[in-house]
């Protein structure tokens, strides 16, 4: 059956869009279902779809022209033209900049160099050798499309995230995938060089839309527009490509502040260390969340304790936090951490660590945090099982510590000089505000 324009144009909300199901000769090189994108036309503006239909078949036939070139291979053998060139220069000594890159910032003896090395290796007809000297595969080769984007960007990305763990690593690669299949719903696929500030905008009013029509919270509109920023300009820095920042700037107003609600010092002592209290919970999550309550120690560094990191005989029984095959949250974050009160007796029924929850201390919060809500055991419905971090971090202050002996317990960064506090100096600070524990762990 022959498909008329007409078929491909609906209306959704005031605006019409552009919709087609990605044909089944394309589907191996297009991963989407559909193809959809707003023809930013107005229905009341244009009541019968004429613009609409006009302006959907430009969008069609760049569509289809797009679709015949990954057929055809262009796009992926021009990224391989280019890394051939580019690995050429690195084993010619050289640093692989494309022809416009040399021209516009190249010195005039480079230049020369260049040309006279080629000329010297007896290979000026072959294209490899004149690409990686003088750049002849221009570096557009290898911009990638928005469907492309993220895959690109975890490529320049592999050195900052080596120390990931599996965990870390999906969670630092989720929102991001998120945004892009968002992105593509609303503007369509397009080499990022070709993503227009207008788009950026259509992009932040679909949210808008979707903040008041959802009641979703602005902030979550904001880390999309600030993830697809952040992806769009490292990819841009490493190709050297020079674009302008066209989703800066864009940040809904009215985001929550999401400040995590501190637990009181005496609902903590009344109602979660009273013998029994979260006997609900299996025993390591029971542990867990007492060992966070005395030391304010992150869930994620008590769960990834391992045996080797846990010093029950020492003078001052003590856990290390360490890397340990994750990502820590910050340098500072490194840090030997006493064992007093409640904590102390959880870690010397644990001695062995938390193998249960080994990099996997979401599904942990997340059961913590239902518990705790079911059992009638947050103050708040705001609040959640990370508070008690908070709750320790008030303890702190409390007792008046230094800002350098608060930084040290907690992992923050600060001015430390030095070795910082010692273990037994941190374990007199704890001593000074320990909690009555429970009868058993």
């Amino acid at each position: 059956m022959v498909r008329r324009m007409a078929d491909y144009i609906v209306q959704r909300g005031d605006y019409w869009h552009f919709v087609r199901r990605v044909p089944t000769a394309f589907a191996h090189l297009d991963r989407r279902t559909f193809v959809r994108a707003p023809l930013k036309i107005r229905v009341e503006d244009d009541p019968a779809g004429k613009r609409a239909k006009r302006a959907a078949e430009e969008f069609n036939r760049q569509l289809e022209s797009g679709w015949r070139d990954l057929s055809e291979g262009r796009v992926q053998e021009a990224g391989i033209r280019f890394e051939a060139a580019r690995r050429r220069a690195r084993t010619l000594g050289l640093i692989y900049e494309p022809a416009l890159v040399l021209a516009e910032t190249a010195s005039t003896d480079e230049l020369v160099q260049r040309a006279f090395r080629l000329a010297a290796s007896g290979k000026i007809d072959d294209p490899l050798e004149t690409a990686a000297i003088l750049g002849g595969v221009e570096a557009e080769s290898e911009i990638p499309s928005l469907s492309t984007l993220f895959e690109t960007y975890e490529r320049f990305r592999s050195f900052s995230n080596r120390g990931k763990s599996d965990d870390q690593r999906r969670k630092w690669r989720n929102p991001k995938l998120k945004v892009i299949r968002n992105l593509l719903h609303v503007i369509g696929d397009k080499r990022i060089d070709r993503i227009t500030r207008r788009d950026a905008l259509t992009f932040r009013e679909w949210w808008e839309q979707r903040v008041l029509d959802e009641g979703l919270d602005p902030g979550t509109a904001n880390k999309d527009l600030s993830h697809i920023n952040s992806m769009i300009n490292e990819v841009d820095l490493k190709l050297k490509l020079g674009l302008p920042r066209t989703f800066a700037g864009l940040s809904l107003e009215g985001a929550s502040n999401n400040k995590r609600l501190p637990f009181e010092t005496e609902f903590i002592q009344e109602r979660l260390l009273l013998t029994g209290a979260l006997d609900g919970l299996n025993a390591e999550a029971r542990r867990i969340v007492f060992v966070c309550i005395e030391t304010g120690m992150r869930p994620s560094e008590v769960c990834n304790l391992t045996e080797d990191r846990i010093h029950l005989e020492a003078p001052v029984p003590h856990v290390e936090v360490r890397p340990d095959g994750r990502e820590t949250k910050n340098f500072w974050s490194v840090r030997d951490m006493p064992l007093v009160g409640v904590a102390l007796m959880a870690m010397k029924e644990q001695s062995r660590g938390f193998p249960r929850y080994r990099h996997k201390a979401d599904g942990l919060s997340n059961l913590v945090n239902d518990f705790l809500r079911n059992a009638g055991l947050m103050p708040s419905p705001e609040h959640k099982f990370y508070g008690l971090r908070h709750s320790f971090a008030d303890r702190l202050t409390a007792i008046r510590v230094t800002d350098e002996e608060k930084d040290s317990l907690m992992g923050h960064a600060g001015g430390l000089y030095g070795q910082g506090p010692s273990l037994a100096h941190k374990a007199a600070i704890l001593d000074r505000m320990v909690l009555k524990p429970p009868e058993r762990v």
